[in-house]
């Protein structure tokens, strides 16, 4: 959500949008996207296991095969050209900033 805004010129409407609805989570993602990326790669597998235990019948699975493939991208990208990680630090940098 975070990556797709900022790439759609929405990170402020996004922001502003959490802090009304969501405070305690937009204060989360402050610490918690800059904290994840350099350890996105290790819940790849973990993503994928919790697809398994659930079956590939169960509709949550694939959720968690796409939270696996995002882990995997993000991971890639972080050691890469750091495209998405960027947005995702610069969108955490900006929580709490007061535009002008």
């Amino acid at each position: 959500m975070v990556v797709a805004a900022t790439k759609a010129g929405a990170a402020d409407a996004l922001r502003d949008e959490l802090a009304l609805s969501q405070p305690a989570i937009l204060a989360r993602l402050e610490v918690a996207l800059p904290d994840m990326i350099p350890k996105a790669y290790r819940w790849v597998a973990e993503m994928q296991e919790i697809a398994g235990f659930l079956g590939p019948d169960h509709p949550a699975s694939q959720i968690y095969q796409g939270f696996a493939r995002w882990f995997e991208h993000l991971a890639g990208d972080a050691k890469g050209e750091a495209v998405d990680a960027e947005l995702m630090k610069a969108f955490a940098a900006n929580i709490g900033k007061k535009k002008a």
